[in-house]
């Protein structure tokens, strides 16, 4: 049968336990937790040894530098303390950061290698001041920190967006989707700018639309790993939408140009089924349509030819046209 301490207590506070027996045991109660309370007083005024990591944060970076990937970016303290104070610094310190000033002296230039190092034993003022500490005696690792400053590289990248809709019936898009500025200059270490042909705009989900639509986009966020800097936070994106309607027009054919045979096409003239924006319906006039056929240079077993359209209106989208071969015989 397991014991449950919460059992007993919830059966010792009903009524069915004697006053007296509740009594003693809340008593009972009071005096383990001082036996507890002194216990832990007696434990913390030792001295133990811990090992505390800290993350380390580069602050005043150059403005034309950028910190590369891989600097060291962890330091362990070895420290001797009373156990209060342990307590303290690894469960009380709400920032377990280390800044390094890039400003200040102490910064030293590799010489056989590419790259930066900090002592650790510059350290030492700056983590007794932080920390607190006085007389605990303590060791810091690694013992060199070592880092790269790279030469910021410049360029302009294009703005990819990330936007999903889908058009209600009889709208289309008039047009491309217009993005400003379509491109952005970026900044970072040559490394990781060289990989970097476009930059994306945060996704966004605009479900069914039936009209235009203007919007500021965020640009997405890279992580600091990759050491790039962004021109803009932000593009606004337009998307024109109309609506359009099925009209026709009948267009002659006409003859193939460098002909200089006479030609007859049956029928003379086809239809051609387009859409068109309400707002251009008005426009539209057949004089706008140029409708030929296909070379007849070659027409040795040949009875029709394919129509092709030769001009049509930028503000139209062609759909069919009828019929889409028309049979031909060259006039003597």
């Amino acid at each position: 049968m397991k014991f449950s301490f919460v059992e007993l207590i919830r059966k010792i506070s009903s009524k069915s336990w004697e006053p007296r027996v509740r009594k003693h045991f809340y008593i009972f109660l009071l005096c383990l937790g001082i036996s507890i309370f002194i216990w832990l007083m007696i434990k913390l005024s030792s001295d133990y040894y811990a090992n505390l990591s800290y993350k380390i944060e580069y602050t005043n970076i150059p403005v034309d530098q950028l910190l590369a990937p891989g600097a060291d970016s962890l330091l362990s303290i070895n420290i001797e303390a009373q156990g209060f104070k342990l307590f303290s610094l690894k469960y009380l310190r709400t920032d377990p950061t280390i800044e390094i000033d890039l400003r200040k002296k102490g910064i030293h230039k590799n010489r056989y290698t590419y790259g930066y190092y900090i002592l650790a034993s510059t350290l030492r003022n700056k983590l007794e001041q932080e920390l607190k500490l006085t007389d605990e005696s303590f060791s810091i690792y690694p013992d060199t920190l070592n880092f790269i400053l790279e030469e910021l590289m410049t360029k302009y990248v294009a703005v990819k967006p990330e936007i999903n809709f889908r058009l209600r019936k009889q709208h289309q898009l008039k047009g491309e989707i217009r993005i400003q500025p379509d491109s952005i200059l970026v900044s970072g270490i040559p490394s990781v700018l060289d990989t970097l042909s476009f930059v994306r705009t945060q996704a966004r989900q605009l479900g069914e639309i039936d009209k235009s639509m203007s919007f500021q986009l965020g640009l997405e966020n890279f992580s600091d790993d990759k050491k790039i800097k962004l021109g803009k936070d932000t593009v606004r994106i337009e998307i024109p939408v109309v609506k359009y309607t099925e009209t026709s027009l009948k267009i002659p054919i006409d003859k193939p140009e460098g002909m200089n045979e006479k030609v007859k096409f049956f029928p003379a003239q086809v239809e051609v089924f387009f859409l068109v924006s309400l707002n251009d319906y008005d426009k539209i006039d057949q004089d706008m349509f140029t409708a030929g056929t296909e070379s007849i240079k070659d027409i040795h077993g040949k009875n029709t030819l394919q129509v092709i359209l030769t001009h049509t209106p930028n503000f139209v989208k062609v759909i069919r046209i009828k019929p889409e071969k028309v049979e031909f015989i060259i006039l003597k």
